[in-house]
């Protein structure tokens, strides 16, 4: 535009000047004065014809007119360079709106995403204090669960070296404790189909007794008759069972002093022996005599005798059993558990004395104490619960 504005302008100038000369020229020689003899230097200055006077005065009407018509058209071209510069701008602004109208849009977006990254933002940051917090609490939790796990091992390393140790030394035990449980199996087995069978039998009896009721008068005072005849040996033998011992209380207390090098008696047995209602002590005495003497045979030997403390005990005529049955520890262990000065402790090995029943029925648990080389007795008194017993 710029180079295209010069090149008119100087076209303009050319014409213009171009005219100019050649009024004046016209002039000049239309007065005759080109060929007069002051044409020379000095002749132009001093003595200017007329003619060139004429001449000089179209050629400077001629260019005033030339420059007339130069600045009109001068003016035009300003005026359309104007206009087109006018609707350059125009267009320019208009551009220049529209970029406006978008980079409003945009900023608008931008603003809006700026919110929405804010809210993120914020959101990020909850999460992170949060994610923070977990890390904390994990940490501190991480810690404790390390600690109970040591701990734990440390237990579990004692329980092995406990273990280890009750298995060493009672091994034994734990092939009669395994033998016994699969005999209390069978012997529950067997005890169901007596169970069956004895239903049967009952109901035999039953109508058995129906068809021999014209017969009790008779039976019965013969019955009576030789029931006061063993009523006197009754007596006789019981005395002779019960000794010098009044109640159970005193036989549990002699047999402590008596055997009180192998035997220890607990309050616990103590307290059971006085709530019995056992009526021969001296049979229990006899028992834990029978206990005494087999813990002192085990103490002296370090070992059990060949075949175990069931035929020992078999030798005394009692019932020995070294544990409970796993049903029995399930419902009812916490019924073992024994106190003695502060002390608590779960005994299984067991007698059984008398017959199944509450009064005629008494139970003495006991544990070996190796290292002090005693027998504790922790209860002396009624049959506890157990799966085949409602005590």
């Amino acid at each position: 535009m710029k180079k295209s504005g010069l090149t008119y302008k100087s076209l303009l100038v050319g014409l213009g000047t171009v005219a100019c000369l050649a009024v004046v020229v016209t002039g000049a020689w239309s007065g005759g004065w080109i060929n007069s003899p002051a044409f020379g230097a000095t002749g132009l200055v001093q003595n200017l014809p007329k003619p060139l006077t004429t001449g000089v005065s179209l050629g400077l009407w001629g260019l005033g007119g030339s420059a007339a018509v130069g600045a009109g058209l001068m003016r035009l071209w300003s005026a359309r360079q104007f206009r087109q510069r006018l609707g350059d701008r125009d267009r320019q602004i208009g551009t220049l709106r529209e970029e406006l109208a978008q980079y409003q849009i945009e900023t608008e977006q931008l603003q809006t995403d700026q919110q929405v990254l804010d809210h993120d933002n914020q959101t990020l940051q909850r999460q992170l204090s949060q994610v923070k917090e977990l890390e904390q609490q994990q940490r501190q939790e991480r810690g404790l669960a390390l600690q109970q796990i040591k701990q734990l091992e440390q237990e579990l390393s004692q329980s092995q070296d406990h273990i280890e140790t009750i298995t060493a030394s009672h091994g034994r035990d734990l092939e009669e404790i395994q033998a016994d449980v699969e005999s209390t199996w069978d012997e529950y087995d067997r005890v169901c189909q007596e169970r069956e069978g004895l239903k049967a039998a009952v109901a035999e009896l039953r109508q058995a007794l129906e068809n021999t009721q014209s017969n009790v008068d008779a039976l019965m005072k013969h019955q009576g008759q030789g029931a006061s005849e063993n009523g006197d040996d009754a007596e006789a033998g019981d005395g002779e069972d019960r000794g010098t011992f009044a109640d159970l209380n005193e036989a549990v207390a002699a047999a402590g002093e008596d055997f009180g090098d192998v035997l220890e008696i607990w309050e616990s047995a103590i307290a059971s022996a006085a709530e019995s209602q056992f009526g021969r002590p001296d049979e229990v005495y006899r028992a834990l005599r029978a206990i005494a003497e087999i813990g002192r045979q085990y103490f002296a030997e370090g070992q059990e005798v060949s075949g175990g403390w069931r035929n020992d005990f078999k030798q005394y005529g009692l019932d020995y059993k070294p544990t409970e049955h796993q049903v029995t520890k399930t419902m009812y262990g916490s019924d073992r558990d024994f106190r003695h000065q502060g002390r608590k402790q779960r005994m299984l090995k067991h007698i059984t004395l008398g017959r199944n029943s509450v009064v005629h029925n008494l139970q003495i648990y006991f544990e070996v104490d190796r290292n002090r080389q005693k027998i504790d007795i922790g209860y002396c008194g009624k049959h506890l619960r157990c799966y085949n017993w409602d005590s």
